[in-house]
């Protein structure tokens, strides 16, 4: 996940591959697995993302648990200078996950509107709205993916690709389960 292009969040600019976050004169560093959280996170903007998935994703199959996870989100939040009980970037969901409640942009503007609660629940969209929302995100990072990845086969960048499809898969089945 750590190819994904710059993204601004809030008036934090992350640059993925060399894992730096800046803000004003203010520059930190994130190792590359928390960096891959906090892009899992940007990718599903606004979304609850499972422990598990993040875990699965970032962790593939080793065998971490949740407290590696809790570690990761606690290093993000001290670098954007959140908090868990007043969160201004990353929200914990109660036995759910997290999500991110700052919008990214990768035009380079700051943002500063939060997104709205939940989708689906305070959000007038109907379900199949929703999905199409989240399959032109995914497919824009695919198409992002692939715009920046070598010419030549990588191992690496097919395993990301992998990724990213299995969480659209997953969009789409919750979706679908909503809808039934």
């Amino acid at each position: 996940m750590t190819t994904m292009r710059p993204f601004t969040l809030g008036s934090w600019r992350v640059e993925p591959a060399s894992g730096t976050l800046s803000s004003g004169s203010i520059e930190a560093r994130l190792e590359p697995r928390v960096m891959s959280v906090l892009c899992l996170l940007a990718w599903r903007q606004g979304e609850v993302v499972s422990q598990g998935e993040i875990l699965d994703t970032v962790w593939e199959s080793r065998f971490v648990g949740a407290n590696t996870l809790a570690q990761a989100i606690h290093q993000i939040r001290k670098v954007l200078g959140d908090s868990a009980r007043e969160p201004r970037y990353l929200e914990t969901i109660h036995k759910r996950g997290y999500r991110l409640i700052r919008e990214v942009d990768t035009s380079g503007r700051e943002r500063s509107t939060p997104l709205p609660e939940k989708r689906g629940q305070n959000d007038p969209r109907s379900p199949l709205d929703s999905l199409v929302d989240r399959l032109e995100r995914a497919l824009a990072a695919v198409l992002r993916h692939r715009s920046t990845a070598p010419h030549q086969p990588d191992p690496a960048e097919d395993r990301q690709t992998e990724v990213l499809a299995r969480s659209v898969a997953g969009s789409i089945v919750e979706v679908l389960q909503q809808l039934a």
